[in-house]
């Protein structure tokens, strides 16, 4: 299930943890979050990326993704603090060339992002300007428990899933490019590269940047 499900899941309490947008978590979903473990970058993503249609600096509105608000709500930030601008945001579904015929720019998540890269339009990495602005990760989704979940034994099984995950990434690509139109070479950089699994007093201070701002 995407995050966004987890995340309504775990408000619920249907679930006792869920890896959720970070958005999320700031506006009260869960607990506390648990200790390690994330989907963050330092620095480029790749696969968090406004498309531009104009000089970012005049964009006045913004297609967004409709699958993450943690996104968004970067982007929403990335513009207010570099370029002293807060474009309206126009929910669309991830169509490139849709959403830059109804906005000045166009936020891709993901894998439409990632087929995306090569094409001609200017590009902002969100994961980039973050760190450029403040020289700290950007956490777009830690692991939260809700209240009263055994917070030990599901650190203890969760950290243990992480050290076995990142120590086969090769084969995770490797299968992960079966299902998409990727090759394994392409994944196996973005998931060791691209992507950050950690969770430090770093990614914290960036967590708490980000509500800050």
């Amino acid at each position: 299930r995407v995050p966004s499900e987890l995340a309504r899941l775990l408000a619920a309490e249907e679930i006792d943890v869920g890896i959720v947008p970070i958005v999320e978590y700031l506006r009260g979903v869960g607990e506390a979050i648990l200790p390690g473990m994330s989907i963050s970058s330092r620095g480029p993503v790749r696969s968090v990326l406004v498309f531009l249609g104009c000089p970012a600096a005049e964009v006045e509105t913004l297609a967004t993704d409709t699958s993450s608000r943690s996104s968004a709500a970067l982007a929403q930030v990335i513009f207010r603090k570099r370029y002293g601008t807060d474009p309206l945001q126009v929910p669309c579904p991830p169509d490139l060339d849709a959403m830059l015929s109804r906005a000045h720019a166009a936020l891709l998540i993901g894998d439409p992002a990632l087929a995306s890269e090569g094409g001609d339009h200017d590009r902002l990495d969100l994961g980039e300007a973050w760190f450029e602005l403040t020289g700290l990760p950007f956490t777009f989704a830690p692991w939260v428990v809700r209240k009263g979940a055994p917070v030990r034994e599901l650190t203890q099984i969760l950290q243990a899933a992480k050290a076995a995950g990142v120590g086969d990434l090769r084969s995770i690509a490797v299968e992960a490019a079966r299902e998409r139109p990727f090759s394994a070479a392409l994944i196996e950089s973005y998931l060791t590269v691209n992507t950050n699994h950690d969770l430090t007093d770093d990614h914290l201070r960036g967590i708490e940047r980000f509500a800050r701002y």
